[in-house]
């Protein structure tokens, strides 16, 4: 036996406690990933956590304080941000502003880094498992217990439902086997999407597009600032089906213990153009295990702007059976220390805010971050003056 063989056969003589404990401290500060697909090949990212921080006041009720999975930038990071001309802040706003990650977009920054940026956290976690066959075998279960899953598109969360317990020989080689996937027990799922994807989703089979009441009503009158491309929503119609399944599916994975869920449009106009409950019905129909918890964050919207038939109002909504627990979030709130100081209602401004701006960028915001008035905040105009403090 050599000392290699040797050193690796004690290691599996360790009573399993320890075991777990070594893997505990070697993985759960990776074990938080991202799966998306890429020419047809599933991909994993490491998962920094959500930038908003609203999902963690949401839990412990602590808002006002920074998040704990906050991100600041390390010091080579802010020493090349001096070196970044003010257009080039511009560019990395509009990027995040548009990330189809959502409120995932800093991971998806350290994934595929803009210029300027550095990816800090690599994938150990997965290539661990190319170790050897009995690492491999041990890490599985200790892995399917603790990985956390964010998935941000529609795509790569119906593949991860469909044809629950079977595998095929035909599937691609996958950057992280789906059965292992299949078996974990957290999973986080988001979307941010146009207006009328949401729409579409939100569309029953029945529904016709002709007698959808946005057709009907003027933009003053629900208070948006876009007009709904019609024939894109019924173009992306056929996802309906894709998002029910999604939720079935879910639902039915065998150890599934905790779902969160963040929704929210890309287009600068109220959140009350979208029927959160035509949306979120396909999690109404879902045959949850008791002991799993479904948590859905939703945008906050103005008390007067409610509309019971379409929006969960918490007086109306509360205790009435639903299989999931709603939380409210500021939209897109300012993410500077004292961010209760700068809250205010979606429809009157939208507070953005970049991490990696200079020392000197920052002065010059004055420490109020970045805003738009929400009829000119579009890829290619900006509003950099920041109100006056009241």
């Amino acid at each position: 036996m050599t000392q290699q063989s040797t050193e690796r056969a004690s290691f599996f003589t360790l009573p399993i406690e320890i075991r777990n404990t070594i893997w505990t401290d070697v993985w759960a500060p990776r074990l938080q990933l991202h799966i998306f697909f890429k020419e047809d090949r599933l991909m994993t990212a490491p998962c920094l956590g959500a930038q908003t921080g609203d999902e963690t006041s949401a839990l412990d009720d602590s808002r006002g304080i920074e998040p704990k999975n906050h991100r600041m930038p390390s010091a080579e990071e802010k020493k090349l941000s001096r070196r970044l001309h003010r257009r080039y802040s511009i560019e990395c706003l509009k990027s995040r502003l548009h990330s189809p990650w959502g409120n995932h977009y800093r991971c998806e920054e350290d994934w595929n880094p803009m210029p300027g940026h550095i990816s800090t956290e690599k994938n150990s976690c997965i290539n661990f498992l190319l170790v050897n066959k009995m690492m491999y075998a041990e890490c599985m279960h200790f892995i399917s217990q603790h990985l956390d899953v964010t998935i941000t598109d529609l795509r790569t969360a119906a593949s991860l439902v469909e044809n629950v317990g079977s595998t095929s020989s035909d599937e691609p080689q996958h950057m992280i086997p789906l059965h292992l996937l299949r078996s974990s027990r957290f999973f986080n799922i988001v979307l941010f999407g146009s207006p009328e994807l949401l729409i579409a989703l939100a569309l029953n089979s029945d529904d016709s597009i002709s007698s959808h009441p946005l057709k009907h009503q003027s933009h003053c009158a629900i208070g948006v600032s876009l007009v709904i491309d019609w024939d894109l929503v019924e173009n992306l119609l056929p996802q309906r089906q894709e998002w029910n399944k999604i939720w079935l599916g879910l639902a039915a994975l065998p150890y599934i213990s905790r779902v969160t869920f963040w929704v929210d449009h890309s287009a600068c106009s109220s959140w009350t153009v979208i029927n959160e409950r035509a949306l979120l019905e396909p999690l109404s129909r879902a045959k949850w295990p008791l002991n799993a918890e479904v948590l859905v964050h939703l945008p906050d919207i103005s008390s007067h702007s409610m509309r019971s038939n379409k929006q969960f109002v918490g007086d109306i909504d509360h205790d009435t059976g639903l299989p999931f627990r709603i939380c409210r979030r500021i939209r897109c709130p300012d993410r500077s220390p004292d961010r209760s100081a700068h809250r205010c209602p979606e429809e009157d401004l939208t507070i953005w805010i970049l991490h990696d701006v200079s020392e000197q960028e920052q002065a010059q915001f004055d420490g109020f971050g970045m805003y738009w008035e929400l009829d000119r905040m579009t890829t290619d105009a900006c509003c950099w003056d920041p109100p006056i403090p009241r």
